[in-house]
């Protein structure tokens, strides 16, 4: 025997008569959902607007032959770095900072989006860290030009560089390092590349820039993965260092040195400097290196960070920014025989171009 069997396609509502679904819905007002992109949003759970791709062919600083390969110093090294060393580097990285900030973040964040027409987007990067950053397109003919923003190391793109480059008509493109506000994991040297390397891929492949129309600028610690870039993609039109170090280790060794420990200074000695060469290895100017296009570094009058005569006259405070030692070794790397003589008589300038 069979059994047929028709399913009606209406339905009743509220008793009067019935209507096909069609017309049902038919009947229903249309509401237009802005995209996301029209909101401030949390990042977690949020899908990724960008994955970048891996590239096997990045110019990193070579290891350190000078890094100690004790198997006790490195594990006392490595022990120091990931438990107080990366936050002490790194203080925009902590949840502390980044709760005292959210507001100020969010706040900021919205009026880029819903006043300025600024466009927020999620990258993931090779490491599979997830990066955030906010673009906005510039106004007139310098619109052209894109200016990638990083940030010091308690910077935000929220609240940092980007409003000072914002007010000349440049396209901006800024980006959190990992840790800070919501781009996730650390900043450790590796997770902070391969973050700068998804910015890049993102403001070529995305947002259609080529390397001759992107200017990089590095604030403070900002100046690590902006060099690095520069390493890479030497068209760039141009690098902006504003009061960048040179290298880390030797700041380290004068804010935390090792006479202090009585009879342990060499021992603590080979630790920190292990500490550093190991696995915080921040040589901007060797980074610097490998660049020939233009740059113009920013030296501050009143730096706090940067000095290592905190007792001495400003005259004299100035004299040991490390600032100094950036631009010294930029002069030798380019104009090593000019750079002989002339860098044992004169003090470096305040700029240069």
């Amino acid at each position: 025997m069979t059994l047929d069997v028709q399913v009606s396609t209406k339905i009743v509502i509220m008793g009067t008569s019935s209507l096909s679904l069609n017309d049902r819905f038919s009947k229903i007002k249309k509401v237009v959902v802005p995209p996301p992109s029209k909101y401030d949003y949390a990042l977690a759970g949020a899908p990724a607007d960008f994955v970048a791709k891996p590239n096997d062919n990045l110019w990193y600083l070579p290891s350190d032959p000078t890094a100690s390969r004790n198997p006790l110093t490195r594990l006392a090294a490595y022990a120091a770095v990931h438990s107080f060393g990366i936050r002490m580097l790194y203080p925009g990285a902590t949840g502390v900072l980044n709760l005292m900030l959210g507001g100020s973040l969010r706040q900021a964040r919205k009026l880029a989006v819903q006043n300025k027409s600024a466009k927020r987007a999620v990258l993931k990067s090779a490491r599979g860290d997830y990066v955030d950053t906010l673009f906005k397109r510039g106004s007139g003919s310098l619109a052209s030009t894109l200016v990638i923003c990083s940030e010091g190391n308690a910077g935000y793109y929220e609240i940092g560089i980007m409003g000072t480059v914002e007010a000349r008509g440049y396209s901006i493109l800024g980006w959190n390092q990992p840790g800070f506000g919501e781009s996730t994991c650390a900043p450790y040297p590796q997770q902070t590349l391969a973050s700068a390397d998804a910015v890049w891929q993102y403001a070529t492949d995305v947002l259609g820039y080529k390397e001759e129309e992107i200017v990089l600028f590095g604030w403070s610690i900002g100046g690590f993965p902006s060099t690095w870039l520069v390493a890479n993609h030497p068209k760039i039109m141009g690098l902006v260092l504003d009061a960048t170090f040179d290298d880390l280790l030797p700041l380290a060794e004068y804010r935390m040195p090792g006479e202090d420990l009585g009879s342990m200074p060499l021992i603590y000695s080979r630790r920190r400097s292990c500490a550093i060469r190991g696995f915080l290895n921040l040589d901007i100017a060797g980074q610097l290196g490998q660049y020939a296009g233009p740059v113009r570094l920013i030296r501050r009058l009143q730096e706090e960070i940067l000095i290592m005569d905190e007792g001495g006259s400003e005259d004299e405070k100035r004299a040991t920014n490390r600032a100094n030692d950036l631009l010294k070794r930029l002069l030798q790397q380019r104009h090593a025989e000019t750079a002989r003589g002339v860098l044992h008589h004169s003090e470096a300038p305040k700029e240069v171009t």
